[in-house]
């Protein structure tokens, strides 16, 4: 069984970001159901985000992806705990798990001038 693939992603808050994930050691998951979850913490079940679809990218070099946008990203920056779990009947694992962590704002609102 491939190892479990332990990463922090950080990400601004508001930012529209594509998380790209390839398997280590390389696996064919051409047929795999891959879904992402973000949480306030481990072990929480009050999901912030998801669990939100996986997008195969190239199953038999095991890569995937999931775009999230800015509407997803706009929450309250701090560290959440994320994870990608293999969801086919029967072969319910996890994939990746880590620290989510959005930072604040990047973008400084204008400012007015009188």
């Amino acid at each position: 069984m491939p190892a479990l693939v332990d990463q922090t992603i950080t990400v601004y808050r508001g930012e529209a970001v594509t998380l790209n994930f390839t398997m280590d050691p390389v696996e064919d998951i051409t047929t795999w159901t891959l879904y992402l979850t973000i949480t306030r913490g481990s072990n929480k079940t009050v999901k912030v985000l998801g669990p939100l679809l996986m997008t195969i990218v190239n199953g038999a070099a095991g890569t995937f992806r999931r775009i999230l946008t800015e509407e997803q990203l706009d929450i309250f920056p701090t560290t959440y705990r994320f994870d990608v779990w293999r969801t086919d009947e029967g072969l319910e694992q996890p994939k990746a798990i880590g620290d989510f962590i959005i930072l604040g704002n990047s973008r400084v609102p204008p400012v007015e001038v009188i």
